[in-house]
């Protein structure tokens, strides 16, 4: 049987259609997008995803625009259910307090072995996967292994070697890479957010850093304040050793993102001090303090200081105590700088 050309142009349209549906508020990450455009096309779902990769940079968005799609369609009033937080087929877990307890697993497998109310399957979204406590993953692994025909599961991992290699084993990994620097400017200029060229380039990628950073005035704060210590640290001057023990205390929830940016500070000194100009630096609002350590400090130390603070990243990943270890770190700068 021949098919018109016309009957194409209008198959085409439809699949166009559909796929903005699908993802009408997520930019970028199209090889993802286009990969469950296609397992939905074909009806072959499988029931349990892992989502990973750095934080801020669409994960979980994307995740509620599948769940959104899946469970609703081009329904109107089941998208607006869905949008108001009230559709009855679809749970959201994140941590309470530091850690994912096992209670709310349980709560997760009552959820998922009732029938569903207005879709075809469950879908439930971990938030922050990782932090689920060994126990909890156990609990979790059951389900994984032994799930509902009606039942989707969709971790969001920024850190997956937290998860148990049994887990990692039973999902379909998806990776999500940090989004280009003209993706994050759209999504200012779409945000109507105030652009900051400086947060654009040290936010690596990730769009939920630069809001952070650029809103939260608290945080902001505290890392300035932590520059200034941390100057007067590398200069030599032991007594700004301990006001630094409670700025990292109090911006415990935001340790990524604060040892993230004193690596980013280390690497411009240790530009200036091999020479580059300081109009490269991606720190600019700290050039001066930068370029005094730069000037006192040796090669060896500034690297030996970026050692520990990756050392830090390693083991506050492996859930070792956040205060020892930044403890352990400073104490490492500074006899770096002692020599």
């Amino acid at each position: 049987m021949r098919i018109s050309t016309v009957w194409w142009v209008n198959c085409l349209k439809n699949v166009f259609k559909w796929s903005a549906a699908m993802f009408d508020s997520i930019m970028g990450h199209q090889r993802q997008k286009e990969y469950f455009e296609q397992i939905v096309h074909e009806d072959r779902y499988a029931h349990a995803y892992c989502f990973e990769g750095i934080k801020g940079i669409g994960k979980f968005t994307f995740a509620k625009s599948l769940a959104k799609y899946l469970l609703c369609g081009e329904n109107e009033a089941l998208r607006a259910k869905f949008e108001s937080g009230n559709h009855p087929d679809i749970l959201v877990v994140a941590p309470t307090g530091a850690s994912i307890k096992t209670e709310q697993i349980d709560e997760i497998h009552g959820y998922v072995h009732v029938k569903p109310y207005l879709s075809d399957m469950k879908i439930v979204i971990i938030d922050e996967s990782a932090l689920m406590t060994e126990q909890a993953q156990n609990k979790m692994l059951k389900l994984i292994e032994e799930p509902p025909g009606h039942a989707m599961v969709i971790l969001i991992a920024d850190n997956i070697t937290r998860l148990l290699p049994t887990i990692r084993s039973r999902v379909i990994r998806i990776a999500f890479n940090p989004i280009p620097d003209k993706g994050i400017l759209e999504l200012i200029e779409k945000d109507n957010m105030e652009l900051d060229h400086e947060l654009v380039s040290i936010a690596q990628g990730s769009y939920g850093k630069y809001l952070k950073w650029s809103t939260d005035d608290v945080f902001a704060k505290g890392v300035r304040e932590l520059y200034q210590l941390l100057c007067g640290l590398l200069m030599n001057k032991p007594e700004k050793w301990l006001p630094l023990v409670p700025v990292f205390e109090n911006l415990k929830n935001d340790c990524d993102d604060l040892l993230d940016l004193i690596l980013i500070w280390l690497q411009d000194v240790l530009l200036l001090k091999e020479g580059v100009s300081s109009e490269y630096l991606r720190l600019g609002a700290e050039r001066e303090s930068m370029i005094q350590c730069s000037k006192k400090l040796s090669i060896p130390c500034i690297t030996k200081s970026m050692g520990a603070v990756e050392e830090a990243k390693v083991a506050i990943k492996r859930q070792q105590n956040y205060i020892l270890v930044t403890e352990a770190m400073l104490y490492k700068i500074q006899e770096a700088v002692n020599g």
